[in-house]
């Protein structure tokens, strides 16, 4: 019998301030792209990608949320069905930094009882505009037990993928059961035993299918139809 390929769906979403780079990390992330001038998030995008984790496969799920104040309820949604979450804050950009407090506050009110928290400082690229250090960065995070790291999407600093292995190995590591796989082939096969309610019946369109039912002499007229159609096509 043929290994089963398994996979399980894992959800990370990214929330923070607008503008601080998050589009641009989970682009660098899935495929190493930039884009300098790239739009705001309107809402929540979502992306996927397959992982393997001690062999096994896994669909990551990331979320892309909107960091402007209108869209922001829009988060909470996603941040509830969230096993991984990154909030992440301009170094350049001390507001974007202070209002840290605000997202976690946010997260800890909605998130789900299994869940791993990361802080990302983006754009360290930026060395003469920085007004928020390392350290502080590092200090916030120890104080809310969160891992941490600083980046620059721009400048493609891999210490942001780094960060997000690393989280997925903590996750697994507190939570071993999320490991009970499951596979995509046995569901489909279960799919495939279902009965429906068309099941035993000769097969026509739907709108046939509906005209029979409603009016029964119409089967027998599909058929002579079906049968001068013939007829008509060896002449």
């Amino acid at each position: 019998m043929e290994n089963k390929i398994r996979r399980k769906k894992l959800t990370l979403s990214i929330l923070g301030n607008s503008q601080v780079g998050k589009t641009n990390l989970i682009g660098r992330y899935l495929g190493n792209i930039f884009q300098e001038d790239s739009l705001n998030t309107i809402g929540n995008e979502r992306y996927t990608n397959e992982i393997e984790i001690d062999g096994e496969k896994f669909i990551l799920k990331i979320y892309d949320t909107s960091g402007q104040e209108r869209f922001r309820s829009t988060s909470i949604m996603v941040i509830k069905q969230s096993k991984i979450i990154l909030l992440v804050y301009d170094v350049t950009n001390r507001k974007s930094f202070e209002e840290l407090n605000y997202w976690v506050k946010t997260v800890e009110d909605n998130r789900n009882d299994n869940c791993i928290i990361g802080i990302v400082g983006n754009k360290i690229d930026l060395c003469e505009k920085i007004e928020v250090s390392e350290e502080e960065g590092i200090e916030f995070a120890k104080k809310n037990n969160f891992q941490f790291a600083s980046t620059s999407a721009k400048s493609n600093i891999y210490n942001f993928n780094y960060l997000i292995n690393n989280l997925i190995d903590e996750y697994f590591r507190k939570y071993p059961k999320e490991k009970e796989f499951i596979s995509l082939e046995i569901q489909k096969e279960k799919k495939k035993k279902r009965k429906t309610c068309c099941q035993g019946e000769i097969y026509f369109p739907f709108g046939e299918r509906f005209k029979a039912r409603v009016l029964p002499w119409y089967i027998p007229m599909f058929e002579i139809r079906e049968k001068k159609e013939k007829e008509n096509s060896l002449i």
